[in-house]
């Protein structure tokens, strides 16, 4: 389940996706390259920077002044400068199947992220938001598939801009499926030929997920392998010693 290839293209490269936004009337960020930043007359920090290429919120960096920009201009490969974006990102999943049109949108804000993946979400059916993700991928016409993931950031004024597309599931979908928005099933339904019944906001406001490490406390005996007894086994379901 895959789009088509100059779509990928165009969402890998940032400066594309910028290019894009822009020339479909979305709101985003100003996007600069290190050849344009040089030449820009009238800066505003604080900037932001990240890989051209980049994924997982690896090597992004908040700029607050020049030696900033100068620095990390330095340090990170192919980057890209942005306009500083502040207030709350969300991802829209927006679920578009076989025919590339877009059938439900379920916004997230994203609470907390780690490693570029989110930790802490909760569901908001804002019809806004909505409405704002749908003409983004109705903007990439029927050459995508399955589910387009989309990063922005809403303001306090309330202004909706867009600085990601990912033409493929996110890491956070799960939270959309938990709040009814059955994308696996849908797309299956479809692979066998159905006609799936999906409402637009078609899931429930306000689901929540939180995700945590889950760390086990085994003792050891002398032979330094693991001895537990049941009346010292903190999860009944997890048994550490090694099957025979």
């Amino acid at each position: 389940m895959i789009a088509e290839p100059a779509v990928i293209l165009t969402c890998r490269d940032k400066i594309k996706t910028f290019e894009f936004l822009r020339a479909a009337g979305i709101d985003t960020p100003q996007t600069y390259t290190p050849q344009q930043i040089a030449s820009a007359q009238d800066l505003h920090f604080p900037l932001f920077i990240k890989p051209r290429n980049g994924s997982a919120s690896m090597s992004v960096r908040k700029l607050d002044d020049r030696d900033d920009l100068d620095y990390f201009l330095r340090k990170i490969d192919d980057p890209i400068v942005q306009e500083f974006v502040e207030g709350v990102e969300h991802t829209l999943d927006v679920y578009v199947g076989l025919t590339g049109r877009p059938r439900c949108v379920v916004p997230r804000a994203r609470w907390q992220v780690r490693g570029g993946e989110v930790s802490k979400g909760v569901v908001v059916k804002d019809p806004k938001i909505m409405d704002a993700g749908r003409r983004v991928v109705e903007a990439m016409g029927d050459s995508v598939r399955g589910l387009v993931t989309l990063q922005c950031i809403v303001t306090q004024q309330g202004r909706i801009r867009f600085i990601e597309i990912n033409p493929r599931f996110g890491g956070g979908a799960p939270l959309g499926v938990a709040a009814g928005a059955d994308y696996p099933r849908w797309l299956l339904q479809e692979l066998l030929g159905e006609n799936p019944q999906i409402a637009f906001d078609g899931f429930e406001d306000g689901v929540c997920m939180l995700r945590y490490d889950w760390s086990a406390f085994i003792p050891l005996g002398a032979s330094r392998k693991p001895r537990v007894s049941p009346s010292r086994q903190p999860f009944p379901d997890f048994d550490p010693r090694p099957s025979d």
